[in-house]
């Protein structure tokens, strides 16, 4: 060793025991050791300034316990210790400059400094504490001992001197780390605020309060680091050449995104905030300043994170797909089964106890895209689109539900308003339905959001939903930010402030790229130990007026080189990957990292820490519009040319994520000019859009494939399409598309494959005019397609057309027509041995017969087809049918067994997400639980079905379940309630939805109902408005119902008992009980009679109406109106 190694470790031996011998003797004792050492620097080599990360660890408490031991002892231990724990210096990247007794001081970035050198730092620091604990455990039973270190860690400017291969470090940064380790608290490693900026993200830290540090003007802030994060996301520093810049004027929104963590932290409800503004003016620096302080507060939560681009607006879920691939570590280029079974793992982590788990992580998984279309628990859900939507949803909000039992979640969406319309609307569903739970969902968004979705963030849908504005900066913020921006400038010329002021007009992003283009102009002068400025080539530089024009600017001022390989970089998006640019730019993928390392170190691009296509490096535009401007410089035939690269190149990743990336590919080819290319990749995306559900998605892909296609091709097309175009309600032209899908068909000929086609055509225009209540334009085409179906000999779809005639004929009270063509479907059902089929015939004929007044039939047919959907699993038929056989037991008065098929409806609607089915379901439930006597809960059930009716805004839904409140409103006494529910009930139903049954039935209710409220006479008219419906239906027991409430309004007790007794009887006759809400007028009738009449004359009366024929009762029902 020679002279100045022994003087550099002597002095760093005295920096090692300052805390115990005090500043005034180290420093007395440094003075004269210093001056010599300086004199031998100038003999060595010359000295370099470079970046570094400094690492101080020391045994605490060593030097009084080594005293009490034996010299050979002492060297043994400290041996042990040091060849435990160094070699976690070693394996992460540093160098350990020199041991001070029990102390070692490592470096990390010289001679060769990498970008993660300080995590490397920590990451070998936390390592060291570990390898220390266990060498613990091992000499404890041996010296009766147990040793604690402490670490200290900061990065910064450091002097290297060499001597061959050996150098020596010396400067400020040493010096705190040296104190840090000093103040670090036992068994802990503490770090600077030049190092954590670094890390951020990477870590979970503590933050102390700031120390007094000799030798520093301010106080030092300092972090604990507790551990390493295991799912970490890096937090990178946000500047200008490196430079930490404090964020400018958004205090208070900032302080708004805290609170609204404390209030979901503190138990209140869900939370939900989009940030609204335009490009460059902050949104995502007030996202990641609240992400920085996220990372500072003690309490653990679940994060959530993922980010839009514009090539994924058409992707159906595409953000929600982003959101669990980052919470799950699932990467693009990971095989299917892969990918499955990692959302799988992920999804059961937090389901595991819950029932039928899996089968929940699959539902999600194929809403999703990652192609469960193979597992059992999704036997006969994949073509069912809607269910398979609506339970992937509720089986989503599940997971929320059972993570936050844990600790709060947190979602941090970036650029919403190129997010997918189903992402948008799964997100709605989810934050109403996950309300009550402690979850914050941050989003940000520009303006053009609001044109897709005005309401957004307005308590829609849900009234913890807000809005949060951003502005410009106003002119004095701005100059602020300008200072923080320029805080390496010892003096600002004021036409340099004023020119950035006034270009920026409040817009952050402008500010940094106006003066990253002055540095590029050499007005500014960037240097390690300060700036400076040229205001004389001030004068000589044009400024562009705009944000865009500066970007431009830069993009000229570029390298060609560079220039290009950032321009085919945009064709890819906004995130790219080098392979990909490397295969446009049919260059090296080292020449390509290369050039892309240089874009970095000017800002333009940044590098993702963890890529979703293995093996490649992952790079992001820093901005949206800098992706824009320099994606526009493109001449259209380099466009082309790329365009038909970078589809080359997706196509190349494998088939899983070509389908997966269809809509993409699609638009890539077509861009390229390759228009028969891209039309199976249109038809790809919209069939995977439409299995999702995601049916705008859908349409968009249809109506960007039809016209790439011949006019016989468009004819699929348009029947897809419109099917689509109904489900979205887009009536007028769902009948367009069917009606042009139609005449494209009849314009081709009349051999055998139109026919098949217009078959087809013809039953999906016969269901669509169904379901608008267009009857007559429903027979017409069910009875074409018949026709058709018929001549092809097609018996599947010939059942299909039997039953839809059947069910057009039912709700048409044409009871005898519909039981013939059902029972003929279901007899080739059979034969077929088509067993959905089969419950769909069987409900029908079940639904016949209970209208016809066979009660008992109707529960045979209901129960066989309960039979068949049990057996194939179909949740959302059973959860159907449960509801047209709780009608049986409830209007025969068994209200136990009306309340188990009602709960099970209600159960299945909600595992299922069927809310349509819930809220019809929830209504039955309800009215069994008032019949019970259990009025509270019952009518809360209600109410709950009524909420949900009326969210969906389908009027025969509402129509039907405020006839269930009317009617227990009813039974409890409600009078005006009752009232207010059965007449906006019956103004659905005359005003929207022709369906006569439900009308008659209402009116005889709504009878009842003025009766209880003293308007006798319009209970009268009620009365005989429902006689009459029945009477055209040919409803057997609904004439029966009518005549007993009409005897209820005569004058003379004889004569509403014998047309009660007459009414008794065609019940009677028809095999169905009597309605429970019926009940109490059968027994006022008969015990006025048995006050006006002797048990002779009663019994006379009573057998006079049962032999009295139909006609007379109902002459009889219409005489002396009150």
């Amino acid at each position: 060793m020679n002279e100045r190694e022994q003087l550099e470790q002597a002095i760093a031996a005295l920096e090692a025991q300052r805390a115990m011998l005090g500043d005034a003797v180290v420093d007395a004792a440094l003075g004269s050791m210093r001056a010599t050492l300086a004199t031998l620097q100038q003999e060595r080599a010359p000295e370099q300034r470079k970046h570094a990360t400094i690492l101080f660890a020391d045994l605490a408490g060593f030097t009084p316990m080594s005293e009490r031991l034996d010299p050979e002892e002492v060297r043994a231990i400290t041996s042990r210790h040091f060849h435990e724990v160094t070699p976690a210096i070693r394996r992460h990247g540093g160098r350990i400059e020199k041991y001070i007794g029990d102390a070692v001081m490592a470096v990390f970035g010289i001679p060769t400094a990498h970008e993660h050198d300080p995590e490397h730092a920590i990451r070998a620091a936390l390592e060291m504490q570990q390898a220390l604990a266990a060498l613990n455990d091992e000499m404890e039973p041996e010296w009766g001992l147990r040793l604690a270190m402490r670490i200290g860690i900061h990065t910064g400017l450091v002097v290297v001197g060499y001597l061959g291969e050996d150098f020596t470090v010396v400067g400020d940064t040493v010096n705190l780390a040296s104190r840090l380790e000093g103040a670090a608290p036992v068994g802990g490693v503490l770090i600077s605020h030049d190092t954590y900026r670094h890390v951020r993200g990477l870590f979970d830290v503590e933050p102390l309060e700031p120390i007094r540090v000799k030798g520093k003007a301010e106080p030092v802030q300092v972090y604990v680091v507790q551990r390493a994060k295991p799912r970490a996301f890096h937090l990178r520093t946000r500047g200008v050449e490196g430079i930490e810049t404090r964020m400018v004027g958004r205090a208070a929104e900032l302080l708004h995104l805290q609170q609204a963590l404390r209030a979901v932290r503190a138990g209140h409800m869900c939370q939900a905030l989009t940030v609204i503004g335009e490009a460059g003016v902050g949104k995502s620096r007030l996202l990641y300043e609240f992400r920085s302080w996220v990372e500072l507060t003690p309490d653990e939560l679940w994060l959530f994170k993922g980010r839009t681009a514009p090539e994924m607006t058409r992707l159906p879920y595409a953000l929600l797909r982003d959101m669990l691939a980052f919470r799950f570590q699932i990467q693009d280029s990971d095989l299917a089964e892969v990918a499955r079974a990692k959302l799988v793992q992920g999804l059961l982590d937090f389901l595991s106890d819950e029932p039928e788990a899996e089968m929940k992580a699959h539902f999600i998984g194929q809403l999703l895209g990652f192609d469960f279309s193979a597992s059992p628990h999704l036997r006969g859900m994949v073509a069912d689109t809607k269910q398979l939507r609506d339970r992937a949803r509720y089986y989503l909000s599940r997971v929320f539900t059972r993570a936050s039992e844990q600790a709060p979640l947190l979602l941090l969406l970036e650029d919403l308003h190129w997010a997918d319309d189903a992402s948008l609307d799964t997100l709605a569903y989810l934050v109403q339905e996950c309300r009550a739970l402690p979850l914050l969902l941050v989003a940000t968004a520009r303006h053009t959001l609001l044109e897709r979705r005005p309401d957004w963030g307005e308590g829609q849908p849900y009234a913890g939903h807000h809005r949060l504005h951003l502005a410009p900066l106003p002119t004095q913020e701005t100059h602020q930010l300008v200072d923080e921006v320029l805080q390496k400038l010892p003096e600002i010329p004021p036409a340099l402030r004023a020119l950035i002021v006034e270009r920026a007009e409040g817009n952050p992003f402008y500010v940094e790229e106006l003066v990253k283009m002055l540095i590029e102009e050499r007005v500014i002068l960037p240097g390690t130990d300060g700036w400076q400025a040229d205001p004389a080539r001030l004068a000589d530089v044009r400024v562009p007026p705009t944000l865009t024009g500066v970007l431009q600017a830069r993009l000229e001022a570029l390298p060609a080189d560079e220039r290009a390989l950032l321009q085919q970089a945009s064709v890819v998006g906004r995130v790219f990957w080098d392979s990909a640019v490397s295969y446009l730019a049919e260059q090296e993928e080292a020449q390509v990292h290369q050039t892309l390392m240089h874009l970095r170190q000017r800002e333009l691009l940044y590098q993702h820490e963890v890529s979703t296509f293995a093996g490649a490096r992952e790079y992001l535009f820093k901005h949206a519009l800098l992706r824009d401007v320099t994606y526009e410089s493109l001449l259209k035939p380099q466009r082309r040319l790329y365009h038909a690269r970078a589809a080359d190149w997706l196509n190349a990743q494998g088939r899983a994520q070509a389908e997966q990336y269809a809509g993409l590919l699609a638009q890539h080819y077509e861009q390229a000019g390759e228009r028969a290319q891209a039309a199976p990749w249109y038809r790809l995306a919209a069939e995977r859009a439409r299995a999702a559900y995601a049916n705008l998605a859908a349409l968009d892909y249809y109506q960007q494939l039809l016209p790439l296609l011949a006019e016989p091709q468009q004819i699929d097309i348009l029947l897809k399409q419109g099917m689509v175009l109904e489900v979205i309600g887009e009536w007028h032209h769902a009948e367009e598309s069917y009606r042009q899908a139609l005449h494209l068909i009849r314009q081709s000929g009349s051999d055998s494959p139109p026919l098949v086609e217009e078959a087809h055509c013809q039953q999906m225009l016969g269901s669509f005019f169904y379901f608008r209540w267009r009857y007559q334009e429903a027979l017409e085409c069910f009875e074409q397609a018949r026709h058709g179906y018929a001549l092809l000999g097609d018996q599947v779809r010939l059942s299909r057309a039997l039953d839809s005639l059947g069910g057009l004929w039912l709700w048409q009270g044409e009871y005898a027509l519909a039981q013939a063509l059902c029972e003929e479907s279901l007899a080739l059902r059979r034969t077929l041995g088509e067993q959905a089929g089969m419950s769909d015939s069987l409900l029908n004929l079940g639904a016949i017969a209970y209208f016809q007044g066979n009660p008992t039939m109707a529960w045979t047919l209901y129960q066989e087809s309960l039979a068949l959907l049990r057996q194939i699993g179909e949740k959302r038929k059973i959860a159907r049918l449960l509801r047209y056989i709780f009608k049986i037991p409830y209007e025969a008065g068994d209200y136990d067994v009306a309340r188990t098929i009602a709960a099970e409806s209600v159960a299945l609607s909600r595992k299922i997400g069927d809310k349509r089915c819930l809220a019809i379901a929830s209504g039955y439930l309800g009215l069994a639980m008032i019949q019970q006597g259990e009025s509270g809960l019952g009518w809360s059930t209600l109410e709950e079905g009524a909420l949900i009716a009326r969210e969906l805004a389908d009027p025969w839904l509402l129509a039907e379940v405020l006839g269930s409140q009317g009617l227990g409103a009813y039974t409890l006494g409600q009078h005006e309630a009752a009232e207010r529910a059965i007449t906006e009930s019956l103004h659905l139903l005359q005003e929207k939805v022709p369906v006569r049954w439900h009308s008659a039935r209402l009116l005889l209710c709504a009878a009842l109902v003025a009766a209880a409220r003293g308007e006798p006479r319009l209970g009268w008219e009620r009365g005989q408005e429902s006689l009459r419906l029945a009477m055209e239906l040919d409803i057997k027991s609904g004439l029966a119902y009518s005549l007993i409430a009409l005897a209820g309004f005569l004058q003379t007790p004889g004569a509403a008992l014998r047309l009660l007794a007459g009414a008794m009887e065609q019940l009677r006759g028809a095999a169905a009980p009597l309605l429970p809400e019926l009940v109490p007028v059968r027994e006022r009738i008969i015990q006025a009679a048995r006050a006006e009449m002797n048990p002779a004359p009663f019994a006379a009366t009573w057998a006079e109406g049962i032999s009295r024929p139909l006609p007379q009762l109902i002459a009889d029902a219409r005489l002396c109106p009150p």
